[in-house]
């Protein structure tokens, strides 16, 4: 699978990506994980396969980069159709039988100019 820009400008391998099996997804930049981003921590998180309560789990690993779902940091959870995770500057839908990457609209770009503080 070959390593491509993402919507977000970052590099990105691994997506979209089948849920067919239940087999865990790793998550992060070091490039023997499923999926690849730049810039996210080495193995930034997990997608786990409940089999007793049928259902994905994602486990955030508990270095410095969070993991983000539905706008709020998590540590662990469980998804649910429709939840997106933000890994990096990346945003992934997450579907009954998929994940993938999609754009976001919400982009705020601010510019300083001429700025001073006292203490």
């Amino acid at each position: 699978m070959d390593v491509q820009p993402s919507v977000s400008g970052r590099l990105l391998r691994g997506l979209p990506r089948s849920l067919d099996r239940h087999d865990p997804i790793s998550i992060g930049s070091d490039r023997g994980c499923d999926i690849v981003i730049e810039g996210a921590d080495p193995h930034h998180a997990e997608l786990r396969w409940d089999a007793v309560k049928e259902a994905w789990f994602v486990h955030d690993d508990p270095a410095p980069g969070k993991t983000i779902r539905n706008g709020a940091p998590i540590d662990s959870c469980r998804m649910f159709t429709g939840d997106e995770l933000e890994i990096a500057g990346v945003h992934i839908r997450f579907e009954n039988d998929k994940l993938k990457e999609y754009a976001t609209s919400a982009r705020l770009h601010v510019t300083l100019c001429n700025v001073s503080a006292t203490a």
